[in-house]
């Protein structure tokens, strides 16, 4: 950081010269107050990897031309917006796909908003089995924002339990008894108190890079998880008063990094974030980081149980903040039935930076747990039998042609169609038996 903050202030002091011969000091002097700010070092010591890590480009996943024309219009406008109130909050959704579907519920994390799962909105709703839900969480975009009046407390409802029961509530007035969760970031840490505390409403849940610690009767402290990750580091300026005074003050710089173009944003992304978190300012967003000792006390009834609901957990192998090291060294043994999937490429907003990759690790995970797969391959089979079938009527019926034209009686007796049923085993095989009209056995053959 203390080499960081150098080459800055020689930077910083070039620029000044070359301003001052030009008059510019009012504007040089607002600049220099950003660089040196803390929002301007927690940018360049944290998320300046995801600005400078070289882009790749990603082969499509899209295997149809419904999806494609889908994916072709991302903006929010194209997406069907919805508001619900759950207790007291409006809470605002998207809902995309089948009304009949299973319910898929995306989570966002910090400073997302639904807006960040638009690729994965798509990509499900065009399965044409999934009912795809993505909420504003408490304190973010057209959502409600409660806001505690002391700046170093955070309101009680931004508890991860509080949140999660919110989507309960949500999922009640939508007729959803359970539903697949998909959380990213911080959606992960409420993702998993529905799991923990309403697993008779989870089918299973898929968490985006960040991993689920196990819940313990041991306050864990910031300054606890630092030591395990240093990228973590920011975490006590988060939760303080002064993160919201320096983010508020320079919201379009700080979310022109964080939603930066190599993280798969473009400038209409970039302002369509910046209109719905400048309304009320970070005090409600950066409330998440200060109800540490909050989510502790509501988790400790939990404390010593295991976690029934299936998991997939997603590693982001170049997520600068989260790094796969430290999603590795966390002990996830407690959770019953856990997969984990790798995803090669991408930073820590991988669900816009390399969508694809994500889709596909969803979908299949999804396929292969609710036999969506087997369904699709079965009926594959079905086709590729009913193509034989046809097949070998064709040349039934030429042997037939043959067979009269040449006077043979062996054949000119058979004069009903032919039917072709598979074996007693009912699969497709070698050898099938090939039913005459007449059900008489003297008429049955065997190829």
């Amino acid at each position: 950081m203390t080499l960081t903050l150098l080459f800055w202030r020689k930077s910083t002091d070039r620029r000044r010269k070359q301003k001052n011969r030009k008059g510019e000091c009012i504007k040089e002097k607002e600049e220099v107050a950003f660089l040196y700010s803390p929002i301007r070092v927690f940018i360049l010591t944290h998320l300046r990897f995801t600005i400078t890590r070289h882009h790749k480009q990603h082969p499509s996943s899209l295997n149809n031309t419904k999806e494609q024309k889908a994916m072709a219009n991302l903006t929010p406008n194209s997406f069907n917006h919805k508001y619900a109130t759950i207790g007291e909050y409006r809470y605002h959704y998207v809902e995309e796909g089948n009304k009949d579907g299973l319910a898929v519920l995306l989570v966002h994390g910090y400073p997302d908003l639904w807006y960040g799962w638009r690729h994965q909105i798509r990509h499900l709703a065009a399965q044409g089995h999934y009912r795809v839900i993505a909420v504003d969480l408490l304190g973010y975009g057209a959502t409600s924002k409660p806001r505690s009046e002391d700046p170093t407390q955070a309101h009680p409802d931004y508890s991860p339990r509080s949140l999660g029961s919110h989507l309960v509530g949500l999922m009640d007035q939508l007729g959803i008894e359970k539903a697949v969760l998909v959380g990213h970031d911080w959606g992960c840490g409420v993702a998993s108190r529905i799991a923990w505390h309403f697993p008779q409403r989870v089918h299973a849940m898929i968490c985006i890079g960040n991993p689920l610690r196990p819940i313990t009767k041991e306050f864990i402290t910031i300054d606890e998880l630092v030591k395990e990750n240093h990228m973590f580091s920011y975490f006590s300026y988060f939760a303080s008063p002064q993160a919201v005074i320096d983010i508020d003050s320079s919201m379009e710089d700080y979310l022109a990094v964080v939603f930066s173009d190599e993280s798969g944003n473009t400038a209409e992304d970039r302002k369509y974030y910046l209109e719905n978190l400048k309304q009320d300012g970070f005090h409600c967003p950066l409330s998440y980081y200060r109800a540490f000792s909050l989510s502790h006390n509501e988790d400790l009834p939990l404390v010593g149980q295991r976690l029934a609901v299936p998991t997939l957990m997603m590693v982001v192998l170049e997520d600068p903040l989260i790094p796969p090291a430290y999603v590795r060294s966390v002990k996830m043994d407690y959770v019953d039935h856990l997969e984990y999937l790798d995803i090669e490429h991408g930073g820590h907003f991988v669900m816009t930076e390399n969508p694809d990759a994500v889709n596909r690790g969803i979908k299949a995970y999804l396929d292969t747990f609710f036999g969506f797969r087997e369904a699709a391959n079965e009926e594959e089979e079905k086709k590729e039998v009913l193509e034989e079938i046809r097949n070998e009527q064709q040349a039934i019926e030429a042997i037939e042609g043959c067979s009269s034209a040449e006077g043979d009686s062996s054949y000119s007796s058979f004069s009903s169609p032919v039917t072709i049923k598979p074996s007693s085993h009912g699969q497709a095989s070698n050898h099938r038996q090939i039913f005459l009209a007449s059900d008489e056995p003297s008429n049955w053959a065997k190829l």
